[in-house]
This record gives structure tokens, C-alpha cells and sequence, in this order.
């Protein structure tokens, strides 16, 4: 579901018991926002002073959301976000929707009026959630429901100040002080990639549209907040990179910005940030590459036992069946021994069970299809799985963790993944140590048969010479695809963030005519893309092990030994 990508744009980094949410922290994310009050509160959006944004294209006397004169059109700009308190601190936001720059809008736009105080960056309870799913269907109602996403957590305290308009939709206020509308379109579908029988809306080159009320609004992270557009700007359908890829386009509009960047308030109080991380990577990268492992999950309780697999991010369920089990009996005597050996061969049949469908669901042509398995029960079945001949030995083999959990179901699935989650880390940790230190023994051995820099491994892998691509993580490269629109000549450069600065790389050589983007993405999230064209494997490896670190710090570039390929930074 692409939706979950554009949330994350607007994400919270890191989710702690207790937050960053004193006065002084308040006082810094509101100085970020583009102002017009001073500081101080006004008492209502109405009677705020604004800042007069003149365009002299883009609209007409029906569509201006101001004055219009002389094909001109003046609206004002009018946002406040102040903090007060101590126990908790607040944070006011007060904004009539309009942005500091000129939208492409070919219908009605009208300014809002938004004024909400809400606790600021509240500490939250992760155990408590508004909204608790117990299965995948219920958590696609949830997510992919605009309806669902309108209750703000009691801890935030929420109050719509008087005046105001309904935030029903709204999932917080940029920095410039457009509405960040819900996830979804009203029609409960991703606004940018609906399903085919649903068309996608048209936003402008900020990524910003008019609602079914005329409001001027975000449905993803837009650093046309950050770095305020000039003059008339195109619509998204009339700008290449972004009609080819609105994600991608998204995201390059963060180029300057390459850190942690406050980009506006959430409805529940908590900082929106872009994109990037401090230290410049991608926040969205994280969990997004393509991961071919695939690990398989028995869970077992006393009423069903469910087979699942976990590939990358997605979790599949392969099978499950119910079970009714006779519970212990407190009474005594004849009949209770009775009933204690029926009780007891009925477990046995069902673990018996268990064990032939594990089978069934991660073996294939004699051989297992899945990494590892993790095995998760509950406690009650400790002792009878704890023996070494429960399951077929090639299943055995495989598995790398026993858990015990509290529910079974697909609730189980999901406490069973957050329980493995170091064990399954650790095991991707040691496939890319194996990797790297398979290299090491070539470039030791002196063979020949490696290769150095990017250049000659994009050669290498042209010609169909790489069977496993290898990359760091956070390689620092991006791939551009630039058209040079008089002689519709297109080329393809891989640059470095230093040299991304130079404007000498994006203008024709002999013209100096700046060249159209057609596409920018980075080569590591190219590769995620598109590796599988190639025939090859991808490993993304970290820097985090010794062997990591020296293959980051000890060599500039590095390429195959007829099999393998490496790139690093």
C-alpha cells in the first residue's frame, strides 16, 4: 500500500516513553514556522495581521482566493503558532491555510480558518494505542479510512479553539501554514497511486491541491514549505520528474534540506519532520529496500496454530487451522485419568498436526524455502516443544528462536516478529559479514579478478558479468536523468552530494542551457527498483561490523571478481 510510503515522509524518527516537550523546545519548532503575528496569539485567524502574496499569473477573478485586479491576484498569508505553559507546555496554531507562494490552482481556492492549542510533544504510552487491530483486514479499515484517522489521543489534549473550522481530515500544519491533509483522498484510496479504476488527483509542482471545500492542502511532506518557490510554478503533470515519479519528485524537493528538518506540527502535538535524518540519510530508506529473506512463523495456542512468512516487510499467512482442546479437569477419580489421557493424546494429535502442515508450508522439492523459522507458543506447550524429535529434522535445522507469546492468531504473528526482531537482524548482520568476507579473500588472494570504482562496475554490469551486486547502505551517489530539450538528447550521471552543488554538471557543455530533470533518484533505491532486471542478487550491507567498517573506510571503490560487484563510499 504506497500510502504508507508518503505517511512516512511525515514522520515522528524516533517514538520515546517521554519526550522532548519543555518550553524551550517549543519556542524552537514554533520559530521554524513562516509567521505573521509577531509571536504573539491573536485572538482569532480573522483579525491576525497576514502578509500580501502577489501573483501575476495562475489565477482568475473566480479563482483568487483574495483580491483580483488587473489579472493580479493578492490574498494574504496568515499563520501564528505560539507556545505557553510549563506542565504541560502548549502549542497554538492558528492559520487561514494559505501558502506564502502561488499555487497552480485551475479552480477555486478560499482561505480556512484553523486555530487549535493541543499539548506539545506529549509523552506517549506505545501499549495504548487509539486504534488496535487484531488482523491485517482490520488494519487496512483503519489506515485506508479517512473516517479512522480523525480521534486525537486523550494525552494530546486536543481543543478546537472558537472559530475554527472542522479539522476532521487533517493530520497536522506545515510550515508555511497549509492544512497536511490525511493520507488518503476523500475517496479512502492514495491520492498519487489509487487503484486503477480510480483517477489520480492533480496536485502542483508543491505537491499541494484544492480539497471539495476550495482549501489549498499537502497529502505528503512538500519542501516547497521550506524553500519558498518564486514567481508562477508548473503543475505537477507540467514538471517531467514529477509526473514520471511523485514520490522521488517528493523527496528531491528536500535537496537543500539534507537533515533533520522540522516541516510542521502534527495534529496530536508531536514535530513533523522531512525526510532526512541528521546525519543525512533518508529517513524512508529504512525498511523500504527489497529483502529477499524470507522467514517462516509457526504460532501455536489452544484454539488454532497459524503458518506465516515474514519477507522484508510484508507478512503473509501460508495456513491455519482451529483446534478444541479439552481443558484440565479439577475433580478426581476414575473418570479424571480417563479424561487426563484423552486430554493428553489430543495435544498429541494436534502438535502431531503441527508438525506434518510445517512441513506442508516450508518444504518444497525436498528442501526448505525459508531462511529460519521462528517457533512462538504459548507457555502452556513449553515442555512438549522443547523436544528435539516434535518437528521433521530438515524443519528443525531451521529453527533459530523459540518464543513464548500470549495470544495466538495473527496477533501472535505480530508479537512473535517484535520478539524475533534481534534474532532475525542478527542473522541478515551475519549473511552481509559472510559476504564481505568473501570479497576480503579475493582482494587478499590478489586474483585479478575484482574490479575498482563505479564506473567500471556499471560497465561489468551491463554486460551481464555480475551475479551479486553489493552495496553500503548509505552510499552517497545519485542517479540523474537529464534532457536537453533542443536536441532531446537524454543523459544518465552519477554524482556525489559535493558535486550535485555544481550547476556545471546540469547545463549543456557547449550552450551552457540548463538541462530538464527528468529524473532523480538515489543509486541505492535505483538498485532496490531495478536489480531484478539485471538477473542479479542485491545486498545492501551495513557499516556497522568491523568487516563493514573496513570496507566503508579502507577502500574508495570496489567491483566483481567475475561474480560480485561492490560499490562503497
Amino acid at each position: 500500500m504506497t500510502s504508507a510510503f508518503l505517511l512516512f515522509l511525515l514522520y515522528i524518527p524516533v517514538i520515546y516513553g517521554t519526550a522532548s516537550n519543555s518550553l524551550s523546545d517549543c519556542n524552537a519548532v514554533a520559530a521554524k514556522f513562516d509567521t505573521t503575528c509577531g509571536g504573539i496569539a491573536a485572538s482569532s485567524v480573522t483579525a491576525m495581521t497576514g502578509v500580501n502574496v502577489t501573483c501575476s499569473s495562475g489565477f482568475t477573478s473566480t479563482t483568487c482566493p483574495g483580491t483580483y485586479s488587473g489579472s493580479v491576484c493578492v490574498f494574504s498569508h496568515k499563520l501564528c503558532v505560539t507556545c505557553s505553559g510549563s506542565s504541560p507546555v502548549t502549542i497554538r496554531v492558528q492559520s487561514n491555510g494559505l501558502p506564502r507562494y502561488c499555487p497552480n490552482v485551475p479552480v477555486t481556492l478560499v482561505g480556512t480558518t484553523i486555530d487549535f492549542t493541543v499539548n506539545f510533544n506529549p509523552d506517549v504510552n506505545i501499549n495504548s494505542p487509539v486504534h488496535n487491530p487484531s488482523s491485517a483486514s482490520a488494519l487496512y479499515g483503519i489506515v485506508c479510512n479517512i473516517s479512522s484517522q480523525m480521534t486525537v489521543p486523550s494525552v494530546s489534549n486536543f481543543v478546537l479553539n472558537s472559530g475554527s473550522a472542522s479539522v476532521s481530515t487533517l493530520a497536522g500544519v506545515s510550515i508555511d501554514g497549509v492544512s497536511i491533509e490525511n493520507v488518503n483522498s476523500a475517496n479512502n484510496v492514495d491520492p498519487f497511486y489509487p487503484p486503477d479504476v480510480t483517477l489520480t488527483e492533480r496536485v502542483d509542482a508543491c505537491l499541494g491541491h484544492p480539497n471539495f471545500q476550495s482549501v489549498y492542502h499537502y497529502h505528503m511532506a512538500s519542501g516547497c514549505a521550506v524553500n519558498r518557490p518564486s514567481g508562477s510554478i508548473s503543475s505537477c503533470t507540467g514538471t517531467t520528474a514529477c509526473n514520471t515519479n511523485v514520490s522521488n519528485y517528493g523527496i528531491s524537493l528536500f535537496n537543500n534540506n539534507r537533515n533533520l528538518t522540522v516541516i510542521g506540527v502534527a495534529k496530536d502535538g508531536h514535530v513533523i519532520y522531512g525526510p532526512y535524518y541528521s546525519s543525512g540519510s533518508e529517513a524512508a530508506e529504512q525498511g523500504l529496500h527489497m529483502d529477499d529473506s524470507r522467514f517462516g512463523f509457526i504460532i501455536m495456542d489452544t484454539n488454532e496454530a497459524l503458518f506465516g512468512v515474514l519477507h522484508g516487510n510484508v507478512r503473509d499467512v501460508t495456513m491455519k487451522f482451529s483446534v478444541n482442546l479439552p481443558k484440565k479437569r479439577r475433580h478426581g477419580g476414575a473418570s479424571s485419568i480417563r479424561f487426563a489421557r484423552l486430554r493428553i493424546e489430543k495435544r498429541r494429535n494436534y502438535i502431531r498436526k503441527v508438525s506434518e502442515t510445517a512441513v506442508q508450508c516450508f518444504i518444497t522439492d525436498d528442501k526448505v524455502n525459508v531462511d529460519g523459522i521462528i517457533l512462538a507458543n504459548v507457555a502452556d506447550f513449553n515442555s512438549e516443544l522443547h523436544q528435539t524429535d516434535v518437528f521433521d529434522p530438515r524443519i528443525q535445522a531451521k529453527i533459530l528462536q523459540q518464543v513464548t507469546i500470549i495470544y495466538g492468531g495473527e496477533i501472535g504473528f505480530n508479537q512473535a516478529i517484535e520478539l524475533a526482531s534481534e534474532t532475525l537482524g542478527n542473522i541478515k548482520f551475519i549473511q552481509g559479514n559472510k559476504i564481505l568476507s568473501q570479497y576480503f579473500d579475493e582482494v587478499c588472494k590478489d586474483s585479478g579478478q575484482y574490479c575498482c570504482g563505479l564506473e567500471d562496475t556499471l560497465k561489468k554490469l551491463e554486460i551481464g558479468d555480475i551475479e551479486t551486486l553489493i552495496i553500503w547502505e548509505n552510499f552517497d551517489v545519485t542517479r540523474y536523468i537529464l534532457r536537453n530539450n533542443q536536441t532531446e538528447e537524454m543523459k544518465t550521471l552519477y554524482l556525489r552530494s559535493n558535486q550535485e552543488k555544481e550547476k556545471s554538471y546540469f547545463q549543456d557543455k557547449d550552450t551552457g542551457m540548463e538541462l530538464e530533470q527528468v529524473e532523480q533518484i538515489r543509486l541505492v533505491d535505483w538498485f532496490v527498483n531495478n536489480y531484478k532486471k539485471f538477473g542479479i542478487k542485491l545486498e545492501i550491507v551495513t557499516d556497522k561490523s568491523q568487516e563493514g567498517s573496513q570496507f566503508v573506510h579502507g577502500f574508495d571503490g570496489i567491483g566483481d571478481d567475475d561474480s560480485y560487484g561492490f560499490f562503497l563510499d
